[in-house]
C-alpha cells in the first residue's frame, strides 16, 4: 500500500510538470496559424497556404513552392488573421494584398491596393483565406 506522504510526495512532483504541459499547449494554441500568399509578377500565378503551418518561415517556403514561378515572391502573411490578394481583370502583373481581422476587410483593402496600382482599372478578388 502507499502511505499517504508517498502520494503527497508524487502529487507535489507531478503538479509543475502538468501545470507546464499546460502552458505549453495554450501557447500553441494561442500563436495559431500563419497564412502567406505568393505572387508571380510575370504569370499571374498566386500560390498560399492557410491552416497548414505556425511560422513566418515555413508559410512563406510553402507560399512559394505552391506558387511554382521563378519570380515568386511573398507579398502578404499573417497569422491568425485573413489575407487577401485582389487582382487587376484586365492585366498580368498588377495585384493588391491585405490582411484584417475579417474576410470582408481584407478583401476590401485588397481591391483597393489593387486598383491604385492599376491607376483605378477594375480588379478582383483571386483569393482570401484565413491562416
Amino acid at each position: 500500500m502507499i502511505d499517504s506522504q508517498r502520494i503527497a510526495k508524487m502529487t507535489l512532483l507531478l503538479v509543475p510538470i502538468l501545470v507546464g504541459s499546460a502552458i505549453a499547449a495554450s501557447r500553441a494554441t494561442a500563436q495559431g496559424y500563419v497564412a502567406a500568399i505568393a505572387y508571380s509578377q510575370s504569370t499571374g500565378k498566386v500560390g498560399h497556404t492557410a491552416r497548414e503551418v505556425q511560422t513566418e518561415q515555413q508559410a512563406k517556403r510553402l507560399a512559394m513552392q505552391r506558387c511554382g514561378a521563378p519570380d515568386a515572391k511573398v507579398f502578404m502573411w499573417a497569422q491568425n488573421e485573413w489575407v487577401a490578394i485582389a487582382v487587376a481583370a484586365g492585366g498580368v502583373g498588377t495585384a493588391g494584398f491585405a490582411h484584417a481581422r475579417s474576410a470582408d476587410q481584407a478583401q476590401q483593402q485588397a481591391l483597393r491596393e489593387c486598383q491604385k496600382q492599376a491607376k483605378g482599372g477594375a480588379c478582383r478578388v483571386a483569393l482570401c483565406v484565413h491562416s
